[in-house]
């Protein structure tokens, strides 16, 4: 598994992250806060800087533009981190 935060602030993060081991994988990431996962988002966005370094077609990337809403009311954030979601990207 490899990954990037490209952007983490109190408003947003946004990045990259791929199963090295099958690029046609969806992975999402979980955002948890108080132990309760408040936002699962898969990273399926295209990144070109990916397809062109050979990370398959580049659809790794994800956002979390309301980042502070996903932790809003649940404390906290105590935790991103990965979940395969899917054998086959697309």
């Amino acid at each position: 598994m490899r990954s990037n935060a490209d952007l983490w602030n109190d408003r947003e993060i946004a990045g990259w992250i791929a199963d090295e081991t099958d690029l046609n994988r969806l992975v999402a990431i979980e955002i948890v806060a108080d132990d309760r996962v408040t936002r699962t988002v898969t990273a399926d966005l295209l990144r070109q800087d990916l397809a062109e370094a050979g990370y398959g077609d580049g659809r790794h990337g994800f956002a979390v533009p309301d980042f502070k809403a996903a932790i809003l009311g649940h404390g906290a954030i105590g935790d991103v981190r990965r979940v395969m979601v899917s054998a086959a990207a697309g």
